[in-house]
């Protein structure tokens, strides 16, 4: 997982040579190399304990212009703090928007497909008796709760396989021995859900709008300059789906669009005029007798689904950052227009002027090299031919400047460089048996990927020269295996002994205070009977 571990280890030696701050954990280097996110959020946290000379090392991480950055402040973050918002690898994550939505909710169709797969993986009987009752060997694919990069295939496969699972269900129960696991439980209890297909379907048109961004940007491409206009595309069919036509056409432009507030009930249109789409329409009609109270309950909670996703992405969408509105002045679409390129290039040169990543001459500079640029006949035959599926963007433009425009090169430099780059990290999230062993420890995913990124070093498997150590280590390797077991081993038995002390501490601490208070208790009923006679005497 970890692609940049050399690279780390190295910035690591430069800061201990320094002798000036303290050795800093290694987990918060790769944290700062493979999640630029979390990059300023670390930079603060380490400028409060070591001062500002080991933020402007963590700050240098990934920049292009070292010499533009003011030394000693913070002032100088606020770009990589933008570079952390435009983050793919965080609208990646921000899309649990869907689990959110789903959880609004309150349906169980997450649990269902879960169990609905490792009923069959872990229960061997259970499998054979599908097969049995059903005649169809098409199971249940694994479905993964914290990426919904490629869910959409697994809901589909659960419509598919819907109605062998309700056959299943029904041979079960007349079984004489029936499944005691919480996995058929919750099976039982979802086929039982007249409402389950379509709330599937449901799920997934809303999956089926997000997936191909995810699938695209999760690319080593520079996507930067195209995530304005993909983020526009993907909130306003969302909010299309709830919110009037009038107040949608009104907000023409990414930021007026922002600005929408779906939870205002003036914005959205009524519940019983949502449209839940085709497919889930579909599914409906096949439930005999349908209540409108029902059908009504299932619409107002496919809105609440869709307000909960747009909540999220309009939370975390780097859309409300001039940057990225700005950076969309290298994408062909923009640049072909006279108007609309030469003002988005405005919006990016004022932000990375105004943090001083360029001089105002260098951004001068740039706008007129643009703008001449896109002007030829030449450039604008190039840019009407690319193809973003094919052909990469940082080889058109610098294609296009020629050395007579160092600024503009450098600005394109800049922007392209926001892309996080770290696709393969994202890619190992997946769901992807080429990509993780299932249950893999922490220790063992990141032994593997250091040999993968060993063999890339090397140039291929047949270029890795095998050494002595190697083959030694080979031949050690179950002893070295017993000894990691041993230690595992003793950790544990160290943490439930420190368990069980902090257990036996808090016993005697709770017997200590009920005594106490026992004592205290006593002690005022005696009190209170002295006080007693005290006032029978005085009578």
């Amino acid at each position: 997982m970890y692609h940049r571990r050399l690279r780390s280890l190295r910035l690591l030696v430069r800061i201990k040579r320094r002798k000036r701050v303290p050795l800093i954990n290694l987990r918060l280097l790769h944290a700062l190399y493979h999640y630029p996110c979390r990059r300023a959020h670390h930079s603060r946290k380490l400028v409060a304990k070591n001062g500002t000379m080991l933020a402007n090392l963590v700050r240098d991480m990934g920049s292009q212009q070292p010499q533009m950055r003011p030394e000693n402040t913070l002032a100088g973050m606020i770009p990589i703090r933008m570079m952390a918002e435009i983050g793919i690898q965080k609208l990646q994550r921000d899309f649990l928007s869907l689990y959110l939505g789903h959880a609004a909710t309150g349906w169980d169709v997450i649990a269902f497909l879960r169990s609905s797969y490792n009923l069959f993986k872990c229960v061997p009987a259970c499998r054979a008796d599908y097969v049995t009752f059903t005649g169809s060997a098409l199971f249940p694919l694994k479905f993964c709760s914290v990426r919904w990069l490629e869910n959409g295939k697994v809901i589909t496969r659960a419509l598919e396989v819907l109605p062998n699972l309700v056959k299943f269900v029904e041979g079960s129960a007349k079984a004489k021995k029936q499944p005691t696991c919480s996995s058929y439980n919750a099976v039982v209890k979802g086929v039982g859900d007249q409402l389950l297909p379509a709330k599937l379907a449901f799920m997934l048109s809303i999956c089926e709008e997000l997936e191909p961004f995810l699938a695209e940007f999760q690319s080593d491409k520079p996507m930067v300059p195209f995530l304005s206009t993909a983020l526009h595309n993907i909130l306003r069919p969302l909010l299309a789906r709830i919110v009037k036509k009038e107040i949608l056409e009104a907000a023409d432009t990414p930021a007026k669009l922002l600005k929408v507030d779906p939870e205002k009930l003036e914005n959205c249109i009524p519940v019983p005029a949502f449209d839940i789409g085709f497919a889930a329409k579909n599914e409906l009609r096949k439930v005999p007798k349908m209540p409108q109270l029902t059908l009504h309950q299932f619409k107002k909670d496919c809105v609440s689904f869709v307000k909960v996703c747009c909540r999220k992405v309009v939370e975390r969408s780097p859309l409300k950052y001039k940057l990225t509105r700005g950076a969309s002045c290298l994408d062909p679409t923009f640049a072909l227009s006279p108007e609309a390129g030469p003002k988005r290039l405005t919006l990016a040169l004022e932000v990375l002027s105004e943090h001083q990543w360029l001089t105002g001459l260098q951004a001068e500079r740039a706008h007129r090299s643009y703008v001449q640029i896109c002007s030829l006949s030449l450039t604008q035959e190039k840019l009407n031919n690319f193809d973003r599926k094919e052909q990469r963007l940082d080889v058109l433009w610098l294609d296009l400047c020629s050395h007579d425009h160092k600024e503009l090169l450098s600005f394109i430099k800049i922007i392209l460089c926001l892309s996080h780059g770290n696709a393969a990290v994202e890619r190992g999230f997946s769901v992807n048996k080429e990509c993780l062993v299932e249950n893999l420890k922490e220790d063992s995913l990141i032994a593997q990927r250091l040999v993968h990124d060993a063999v890339l070093a090397a140039g291929g498997v047949d270029k890795v020269v095998i050494t002595d150590k190697m083959v030694q280590m080979v031949r050690n390797s179950y002893s070295v295996f017993r000894e990691e077991l041993q230690k595992k081993k003793a950790e544990r038995q160290v943490e439930s002994g420190a368990q069980k002390d902090k257990k036996r501490v808090a016993a005697l601490v709770k017997e200590l205070e009920e005594k106490k208070r026992r004592l205290l208790s006593e002690s005022l009923t005696e009190a209170s009977l002295l006080q007693e006679k005290i006032d029978a005497l005085k009578k």
